[in-house]
Parts: structure tokens; sequence; C-alpha cells
């Protein structure tokens, strides 16, 4: 939860009042019709009700070691990757994990 949150923070720092910053062709849409900082909080909070239900779920089901592995090798991965593109927004520059990230979604489009 604590590199998303520094995702939205220095994204919201980052932004400012200009929509065009943002990349994400989603949270974009969201930054027009609703105002900025609630789309950026709202993304917070979404994926902070997906990481509890998923902890939840995880251990309700008794999953075994695989999947318990699985969960903290991906939720390390994500972190990962949320630690780089809040590093990338406090510096204003990117770093080798935003610009595979860039490359990726730029081929895909």
């Amino acid at each position: 939860m604590f590199p998303r949150f520094l995702d939205c923070y220095t994204t919201q720092v980052r932004i400012g009042d200009n929509i065009e910053l943002e990349k994400n062709p989603l949270a974009n849409r969201l930054m027009r019709s609703i105002r900025i900082n609630e789309t950026i909080w709202l993304f917070f909070l979404i994926a902070a009700i997906i990481i509890c239900f998923s902890t939840w779920l995880l251990f309700q089901l008794n999953a075994g070691i695989f999947y318990k592995s699985a969960f903290i090798l991906t939720g390390l991965f994500i972190s990962g990757v949320q630690f780089a593109v809040a590093h990338s927004n406090y510096y204003k520059r990117s770093n080798i994990i935003t610009r595979f990230t860039m490359n990726i979604y730029h081929k895909a489009r």
C-alpha cells in the first residue's frame, strides 16, 4: 500500500492542474469528468480495496504455499513498479522501469 500511496502523492504533486501529463487513458478521462485529486485518490481507494479483499480471500480459501508465494511475489513486483513510478514522478525523469513500461504502452497502442 505504501508504494501505491507514494505513486498517488507524487502524481498529485507532478500533475498539478495539467491533465495532459497523465498517461493512463482511463485516469485521464476520469480527471476530465471529475476533479484531478479526486480521481487520483479514487484509484488509491480502489487499489486498497482490491489488496484487502485479495488478502482476505487468500486466507479464507486456505490457499496453499504456492498461491501464497505467488501472491507475495506478484505484490513485490507491483510494489517495485509503483516505487519506480513514484521515483519518476518525484524526479520528473524516466527511469529504466518507467521507460520499459512506456515502450510496452506505445507498442500496444
